[in-house]
Formats: structure tokens, C-alpha cells, sequence
């Protein structure tokens, strides 16, 4: 049921409050309300994109360059599932050695996770042609959640949706800090408004949840939420072009017209990312879209500084008007070890409501481009092993230079600043996603995470709420 205010519900009372109607909020909606479960689920945004909206996303980044942070995220029905790629894929193994739970204890919401998602096929991970390396490959999802599930919940008896009624505040009880009593909201982004809860789900996404958890420890009498890293933890997946690929087809016998126009991805095993102690990450293999001349033409300087002769067959193959080579951009997604200093804070500024708003400290480490560098020049020298081709590696991954470049380095993945962990001093959630130190506050999003590989989060992020219903069904 879709609310115009809360006069339509008098004095029910809801078992669960869920704050955010993204993939997270939505999922666990749908999963309680099955169960026969009351859910209040509440959207700052309305049921469409309105730039009003999005202006309240308003933010400062300090640091390496980064999005507008009005345009990396969507603030109405169904989240930023509203403009992702849809690129699926769970999180691996080796995600999980820094986290207090196993990939175990979400493997089991994969087929769930896929219906929910429209998934068909099974994730590939063969072996590849190159040693300590698999191919990957990912589902492609087109689910828009505010489209899919807009009439299974306006229709719904269990689920009550209120729109246009941004959270300002989370309020615990006076003489019992650790307990949530009532939150504060804009109703229909006229008038404020207390309502009281029973458990509370905060799923605004990886800086909102931040936000708003900060806010509310500032603006608290009591020890609620206190000496809690709240915001820090900050990570992305710096993202992008990397390098160059060309070979000479009829000289190898690798599918090179697999590899550049279908293209493939790889990802170093856990024996090679121990060994070498780098991050997890993955290097895609695609075909430039461009012209293939024009192409040349830029590299070509390079490539005959590298590989001469290689250079010299291009050049020949040019004059004649011969395209006997293959050409592709090799592209990167990485996972950021999180450290604390990146990080969410609040702003001197504030929005209309008095709310304020976020600066986002965010600065690409030195891990990252050592482990880039690394594995590259595997992958290349492995290439000329094998006669394969050559890889041409852009000069910012050795003088780390990603902060000088006209481009961003990064995918929209909003990762940390509520992490999971064992205790306060290093976390916001525990195993369960409950905040450390309340009895029924709980946070959704990949803001848990405690690191975030290399996959797009979003196939893990309806684990976890899938995961969680199971844990407040109990």
C-alpha cells in the first residue's frame, strides 16, 4: 500500500521500519512481508527522478578526483538500481579472510538472490589461458527495483510505503541509550513529524547511512552511538582503462577473436594474491569501439618504442591496408583496502531541513597501484611467452599519477563507513548487521561490508538482506 500520510494507518503499529527503497530496503520488504510481517517502508525521494531530489545528495569530495555525488546515486523509488549497469557477481572466497563470517553463510541466498534479480546461467570461472589466473565472467541483470516492484507493493497488505519523507533524525530511548524509541522525518517534505518504532532498518546507501547515523549521534543527549568509527572505512572499486592489447592473429594460436570482441576477464588466484600480497581485482579485455586506424595511430609511437618488430608488422599492415591485428583496451576494477582516514564526515553546511550535509575524504592508496603493476606485468610477460601479443601499460600505474588524470577512477560503488566487525572500537554492526551497543537498530547496504573485492556489490547486497530476514524472522 502506498501512503499519502500516516492518518490512512491511525495507530498501527509496524513490526519492522525500514528506512530506504533501493535493492536493499525493497528486498527486505518483500521477504518480511511474505512472512506476514507489518513493514513501514519509508522513501526520502518520490516515486520517480526529480533533480529537487537529487540536490539534496549535495556534497564536498577532498581528496582524488571523484563523481558529483548528486549523480552516483539516486534518491527516489528503487534507489540507484535506477541507473546501475547491472553487472552481477557474488563477492569470492578470499573476500571474506578479513571478515568474522565465511562466504558460507551467504552462498546459500544465491538462487534466491538470482530470482530477485532475474538471473539465468551460473557465474563462469574456468581456467584460463594464463597461470594463476581464472576467467570470470558476469550475470547481466535489468531488474529496475522501483519498476519491478512497484505494483507488488501497491498492492500489498503487509507493506506500507511512504514517499517524499527523508529521515532528520534516529532517537533512542532517554534512560535507555541502547534502545531506539522513535525516529524524526519530513512527512511528505512539509512537516516533521515522531514516529514510533519497534526494530528500526537503516538502507540508504553507503554515504546516507553515514549520514544520518552521525547526525543522530550528534544530535544525542547519551551515550547513543557513541565511540563508534561511524563513516570511516570509506572504499570504492577504483575502476577504468589500463592498457592496451594487440596481436597478430595468424601468429598464435590463442582465440584472440574471443578474447577481444565477446571480452573476457581474469582475476589472480588466491595463491598468486597471497604470494604476492596484492589486492583482488579483475582485468578485462575489450575491444575498442573506435576506429581501428585512428586506434594505431595514437599507440603507435609507444607500441614501436616496446616491441619493434611487432611495431614494425603494424606499421606495414597500415600502409597496406591489411588489418591483420587485433586491438583492445585492457580495463580494471580493484578492490580498496579500507583504511580509516577515508572516510564520511559532516559538513558546515546543511541542506533546508537543517540537516547537514557530507564530505567524502577519499585518496587511492599506494596498494593499489603496486598490486595493478604487478599483476600487469605477469599478464604481459606471459603474452610474449606465449607469443600472444603485447600489453602497452599506461604510465600513470608507475608514477601512481590517477590523481593528475582527466579521468575518474572508480565504478559507483559505495563501500564502508558502518563496516561489519566484532566489536566497537573497529565496527558499527556485528555478524547480524545490528549496531554495536542498540537492541534493535540495524544497518543494509554494502556500508557493512568489511572489504569489498572487486564485484559489483550489488548481488551481495540481496544476500544480505536476504540473510538478515532470515535472522529477524527468528
Amino acid at each position: 500500500m502506498i501512503l499519502k500520510n500516516l492518518d490512512q494507518i491511525g495507530s498501527k503499529e509496524f513490526e519492522f521500519t525500514i528506512i530506504g527503497s533501493g535493492p536493499a530496503g525493497i528486498t527486505l520488504a518483500t521477504t518480511l512481508a511474505k512472512k506476514n510481517k507489518r513493514i513501514l517502508l519509508i522513501e526520502a525521494g518520490g516515486s520517480n527522478f526529480s533533480e529537487k531530489s537529487q540536490s539534496f545528495y549535495n556534497g564536498k569530495v577532498i581528496g582524488d578526483k571523484y563523481f558529483p555525488l548528486t549523480t552516483c546515486r539516486l534518491r527516489y523509488l528503487g534507489g540507484t538500481s535506477g541507473h546501475w549497469v547491472g553487472n552481477c557477481r557474488p563477492l569470492d572466497e578470499i573476500d571474506f579472510d578479513e571478515w568474522i563470517i565465511n562466504k558460507n553463510s551467504i552462498n546459500i541466498y544465491e538462487n534466491r538472490a538470482k530470482e530477485i534479480l532475474n538471473l539465468k546461467g551460473d557465474f563462469f570461472n574456468a581456467k584460463s589461458e594464463f597461470e594463476e589466473f581464472q576467467e570470470i565472467a558476469f550475470l547481466q541483470s535489468e531488474v529496475r527495483f522501483g519498476e519491478k516492484y512497484n505494483e507488488e507493493i501497491k498492492n500489498s497488505k503487509n507493506i506500507f510505503l511512504l514517499l517524499n519523507s527523508p529521515l532528520l533524525e534516529i532517537i533512542s530511548r532517554k534512560d535507555n541509550y541502547k534502545k531506539v524509541e522513535k525516529i524524526k522525518i519530513k512527512l511528505n517534505n512539509e512537516k516533521d513529524y515522531l514516529l514510533k518504532i519497534d526494530k528500526l532498518i537503516l538502507a540508504t546507501g553507503g554515504i546516507e547511512n553515514s549520514r544520518i547515523l552521525l547526525w543522530s549521534k550528534h544530535l544525542s543527549k547519551n551515550d547513543f552511538l557513541k565511540n563508534m568509527p561511524i563513516g570511516n572505512y570509506w572504499n570504492e572499486h577504483p575502476a577504468g582503462e589500463i592498457a592496451q592489447f594487440i596481436s597478430e592473429e595468424k601468429e598464435n594460436n590463442f582465440d584472440i577473436r574471443r578474447l577481444t570482441k565477446k571480452g573476457l576477464s581474469f582475476a589472480p588466484n588466491r595463491n598468486f594474491i597471497k604470494r604476492e600480497k596484492i589486492n583482488n581485482m579483475r582485468i578485462g579485455f575489450v575491444k575498442y569501439d573506435e576506429n581501428i586506424e585512428k586506434t594505431i595511430k595514437h599507440r603507435i609511437k609507444d607500441l614501436v618504442c616496446i616491441a619493434p618488430n611487432l611495431g614494425k608488422k603494424v606499421i606495414e599492415s597500415i600502409v597496406k591496408d591489411q588489418p591483420l591485428h587485433c586491438f583492445s583496451t585492457v580495463q580494471f576494477s580493484i578492490e580498496q583496502k579500507p583504511i580509516f582516514d577515508n572516510k564520511i564526515i559532516l559538513s558546515d553546511k546543511t541542506d533546508i531541513y537543517g540537516m547537514p550535509k557530507v564530505k567524502l575524504h577519499w585518496n587511492i592508496q599506494s596498494d593499489v597501484f603496486r598490486s595493478l603493476r604487478i599483476v600487469l606485468e605477469n599478464i604481459g610477460e606471459q603474452l610474449i611467452k606465449k607469443k600472444y601479443g603485447r600489453i602497452g601499460i599506461d604510465r600513470y600505474v608507475f608514477d601512481e599519477s590517477f590523481k593528475f588524470s582527466k579521468d575518474i577512477f572508480a565504478g559507483y560503488h559505495h563501500i564502508g563507513g558502518t563496516i561489519m566487525g566484532d566489536n566497537q572500537s573497529n565496527s558499527v554492526v556485528d555478524k547480524n548487521l545490528k549496531v554495536h551497543n542498540t537492541e534493535n537498530l540495524y544497518i543494509l547496504g554494502s556500508s557493512t561490508f568489511t572489504t569489498g573485492g572487486h564485484s559489483n556489490p550489488t548481488f551481495s547486497i540481496v544476500q544480505f538482506s536476504l540473510r538478515l530476514a532470515d535472522h529477524l524472522l527468528l
